[in-house]
C-alpha cells in the first residue's frame, strides 16, 4: 500500500497560519500597549548660565554658541509594548518602550532612548523589576575641542549611556518600599573620553497611601562616580533625596496632580592639585528641581500638563569663573496625551 503524499501548503496558507499563530500567542501573552505624544517648551535646552545666555544673545562670542535659539521645543513620541507572563504560578510582565525627542530648532539635539524591563511577581505583595536602557547618542552642548584648544575651535561634545537596573518591590497595605541598584556608563566620543564615566546608584523610594486618592512619596540616591581622567578628572560623590505627592478630588477622580521637589549635593572627588583641575579640585554642585503635573483621565486616553523648574549653584574654591559657566535655571511647560490600550502607569 503506497502512503499518502505530505499536505505541501501554499505560501499564503503558511502566512495566515503563521499570523494566526503570533495572534494566539500575543492573546495568551496578554499584550498591552501604549502610546504617549509630549509638546513641550523648555527655555533653557542646554542648560546654559546667565553669563552664557547673555553672551548668545549679544553675539560676543558666537563661535562658542553654534546654535540656533537659546529656548525651543521639544516634541517627544513614545510608544511601549508590554505582555503578561506568568512564571512558577506567579504573574509578571515584559516590557519594551521607545521615546523620540525632536526639537524644533536645534535639531541635532534630538534624541531618542530605548529600554526592556522584566517585572516578576515573587511572593504575596513581592515584585522583582530588571530594566536595561540605552541613549546612543545625546548632544550635552558645545565645548571646546581639546584637539584643537589653541585654535578656539568648539565642537559637539556627546555621549551613549546605558543603565543597567534592579529593584524590588514589597507591599505592606498602605506602605511600599522599593530598594534599587543601578549601574550606568556614560561612554562620550573619542575626543572627550576623558569624561567616560561609571556610576554605582544605590537607593530607593518609600510610599505612603493612606487613602486611594492621596500618596506620599519619598525617594534617596547615593551615586558614586568614577571618571576617566586624569586631567580634568569629573569624578563625584552625590546625595540626592525628594519627597512627592499624588491626590485627586474624591468627586473628581478623573482629575489627578502630582507635585514634588528633590535636590542633590554633587561633591567632586577629584585627587588633582587646584593648580591641574581648579575646575573641578574642591567642587560642590547643589541641584534643586520643582514639578507639577495634573492628569485628566479620559477612558483609555489620559491628558497631562506639566511644569518643571530646576536650577544649580556652583561653589567652587580654586575656580571664580566657573559658576558663571555651570550655573544655570532651567523652565520647561509641557502639554501631552496618552493613549492606553490597558491599565499603566504613565511615564515622562
Amino acid at each position: 500500500m503506497r502512503s499518502p503524499k505530505p499536505e505541501v501548503r501554499s505560501p499564503k496558507a503558511c502566512v495566515l497560519l503563521a499570523v494566526g499563530l503570533a495572534l494566539q500567542i500575543a492573546a495568551a501573552l496578554s499584550t498591552t500597549w501604549r502610546w504617549e505624544g509630549f509638546l513641550t517648551y523648555d527655555d533653557n535646552p542646554f542648560r546654559y548660565s546667565r553669563a552664557d545666555l547673555d553672551a548668545f544673545r549679544y553675539r560676543a562670542a558666537p563661535a562658542r554658541f553654534p546654535i540656533r535659539t537659546s529656548d525651543d521645543l521639544d516634541a517627544n513620541v513614545a510608544a511601549r509594548l508590554s505582555c503578561g507572563t506568568r512564571l512558577f504560578h506567579m504573574p509578571g510582565s515584559i516590557e519594551t518602550g521607545l521615546r523620540l525627542h525632536g526639537y524644533f530648532s536645534n535639531w541635532d539635539k534630538s534624541y531618542g532612548v530605548a529600554d526592556v524591563g522584566l517585572n516578576q511577581g515573587t511572593w504575596v505583595g513581592g515584585r522583582l523589576e530588571l530594566g536595561y536602557t540605552y541613549m546612543p547618542n545625546y548632544l550635552l552642548r558645545y565645548y571646546r575641542n581639546p584637539a584643537t584648544s589653541d585654535t578656539g575651535d568648539y565642537t559637539a561634545c556627546r555621549f551613549a549611556e546605558h543603565l543597567a537596573t534592579v529593584r524590588f518591590r514589597q507591599q505592606f497595605h498602605q506602605l511600599t518600599i522599593l530598594p534599587e541598584y543601578g549601574y550606568e556608563y556614560d561612554d562620550y566620543q573619542p575626543v572627550f573620553d576623558h569624561y567616560d564615566t561609571k556610576i554605582h546608584r544605590l537607593g530607593g523610594e518609600v510610599r505612603f497611601q493612606p487613602v486611594t486618592n492621596f500618596e506620599v512619596r519619598g525617594q534617596y540616591e547615593y551615586r558614586s562616580a568614577g571618571a576617566r581622567g586624569p586631567v580634568p578628572d569629573a569624578s563625584y560623590a552625590q546625595h540626592e533625596a525628594g519627597l512627592s505627592v499624588v491626590t485627586s478630588p474624591r468627586r473628581l477622580s478623573r482629575f489627578s496632580f502630582e507635585g514634588g521637589y528633590t535636590f542633590a549635593r554633587r561633591d567632586y572627588t577629584t585627587s588633582n592639585s587646584s593648580e591641574i583641575d581648579p575646575s573641578h579640585a574642591s567642587r560642590t554642585d547643589n541641584i534643586e528641581a520643582v514639578t507639577v503635573t495634573v492628569r485628566y483621565r479620559l477612558a483609555d486616553v489620559t491628558l497631562t500638563a506639566d511644569y518643571d523648574l530646576e536650577w544649580r549653584t556652583v561653589v567652587a574654591a580654586y575656580s571664580a569663573e566657573i559658576d558663571d559657566v555651570k550655573d544655570y535655571r532651567r523652565s520647561r511647560f509641557g502639554l501631552g496625551v496618552v493613549f492606553n490600550s490597558g491599565k499603566g502607569k504613565v511615564r515622562r
